[in-house]
């Protein structure tokens, strides 16, 4: 089943707002800062969202594709250490020998969205590949209770 692109956004917990999104993300070392910034801005639109905070692997804190999209593009990123991607691999639903194999984890992107999500947000998308870019995707809870 195809979903139509034009069909409103899922209804939602009205907990979580749904112009605010949390990112996972996970990339190959020879994507580049452009690509991943276009690529996230047309997640934006698409979602008629704007970005509260993005998470990747810390491994890629010194990285010069991470260190761009950070202070060129000025995009929030959050690195998340190893030991807690180590400690949530058991709760991601995805896992890729293949980047088992080259990064010592089998879900990346979904163990960054789930570090930084809390109660309030809500989970749309554990994992997709877009435009070769791992993406994990949740809406951010409101700070009311």
């Amino acid at each position: 089943m195809v979903s139509d692109p034009t069909a409103p956004l899922p209804n939602i917990a009205s907990c979580a707002s749904p112009d605010t999104l949390l990112i996972g993300l996970g990339s190959q070392k020879k994507t580049n800062a452009k690509h991943i910034y276009c690529t996230l801005q047309e997640i934006k639109r698409n979602y008629r969202a704007s970005i509260y905070l993005i998470a990747a692997p810390a491994f890629k804190q010194k990285d010069s594709t991470y260190l761009i999209l950070q202070h060129h593009y000025k995009l929030p990123i959050q690195f998340i250490a190893l030991d807690t991607l180590k400690n949530l691999q058991s709760q991601c639903q995805s896992y890729s020998n293949r980047i088992y194999e080259l990064t010592g984890f089998g879900a990346v992107s979904e163990a960054c969205l789930l570090a930084i999500m809390h109660k309030k947000d809500h989970l749309l998308i554990r994992k997709m590949i877009y435009k070769g870019i791992t993406l994990s995707l949740a809406y951010k809870g409101s700070s009311t209770p």
